[in-house]
């Protein structure tokens, strides 16, 4: 007789041999059930703590279906959170591969005035303008 089991846990463990659930986490799958999970899958993104955290930094941009739409039809699908940076700023720019010099073209091309360019003003809206200057520097 086999039998299904949902386990619900907040725990996180320093060890894993502490986790005295871990080999049924092992065995089985991972189940979550909040927007940023569902976005992530619907995007097709590895689910791992750091990719978690840089999906809810972009919340506002993976607001819009066809937002999410433009990260998950990209050439490569992103693995890590630079990576991920690197699509959102990619998708806003309206490219489909993400390349910096590419990124860098498309903001000079919207103007040299900041205040005024929309591809900046877009990167500072969906919070991907930190991204933008680390990838500059």
């Amino acid at each position: 007789m086999s039998t299904n089991y949902l386990v619900y846990s907040l725990c996180v463990y320093n060890r894993p041999d502490d986790n005295w659930l871990l080999d049924v986490e092992l065995y089985s799958e991972e189940f979550r059930a909040n927007l940023i999970s569902i976005w992530m899958d619907e995007m097709g993104l590895i689910s791992n703590p750091a990719m978690r955290k840089q999906v809810k930094n972009y919340r506002a941009y993976f607001n819009a279906k066809d937002r999410r739409l433009k990260v998950s039809t990209q050439n490569k699908v992103p693995e890590t959170p630079a990576q991920l940076h690197m699509a959102v700023m990619e998708a806003i720019c309206g490219l489909k591969d993400a390349q910096p010099n590419m990124i860098l073209r498309s903001v000079f091309q919207a103007g040299l005035d900041l205040n005024n360019n929309t591809v900046y003003q877009d990167f500072v809206k969906y919070h991907a303008d930190a991204a933008f200057w680390a990838m500059v520097r």
